[in-house]
């Protein structure tokens, strides 16, 4: 289980769009090890069920100072629990809130409405498809400047040529940007 959006969040939208770039990133990856799995002779190599349900629940310490774990819980753990277990094999499943936050990033198919156990309301429930997600810029990578700091997210790693080049565009903004404050001061 992983959450976004603790200890800090970056909001609502981009916590969810992190999210399934990760869960984006993750079935890429394994994707890569199924030819390498393949390679060293096994025959039927693992594949990964995702579910992204995105909702509020409670988040902290939790436990005795003998065993104390970090944690969250709540009905929308349970339900981002059982879009994992619906998700077909190898598929990221997502829910009707996530894919409206994201759905100008991702491509995504309506699958199935569902009304899981424990629930009373369904639950649209949409897959995304290619496992891909374009940045808002429209490519590869994202960067924000905060402070003495810029903290740069590469989304698509597969393309080195690309991420280099989009590095260094970052690169030559910034200096832009530093010599337009040189100028004014």
């Amino acid at each position: 289980m992983v959450f976004f959006g603790d200890p800090e969040s970056k909001g609502e939208k981009e916590d969810a769009l992190a999210c399934v770039q990760m869960a984006a990133g993750m079935q890429i990856r394994i994707g890569e090890l199924k030819s390498y799995w393949k390679k060293i002779g096994i025959k039927k190599p693992m594949q990964v069920r995702m579910g992204v349900l995105t909702g509020y629940c409670t988040v902290g310490d939790f436990g005795s100072p003998q065993r104390l774990d970090y944690t969250a819980f709540g009905s929308a753990v349970n339900l981002a629990a059982r879009l994992q277990t619906l998700a077909p094999a190898g598929k990221i499943l997502i829910s009707e809130a996530t894919q409206a936050l994201v759905e100008d990033s991702i491509e995504s198919t309506k699958h199935q409405t569902i009304t899981p156990k424990g629930f009373a309301r369904p639950v649209d429930t949409f897959i995304l498809e290619n496992h891909t997600v374009k940045s808002r810029r429209g490519e590869n990578a994202k960067y924000q400047k905060l402070g003495n700091r810029v903290s740069i997210d590469i989304f698509d790693t597969s393309d080195i040529r690309a991420a280099i080049k989009e590095l260094k565009s970052i690169e030559l903004e910034f200096e832009r940007l530093a010599n337009l404050a040189d100028d004014k001061s």
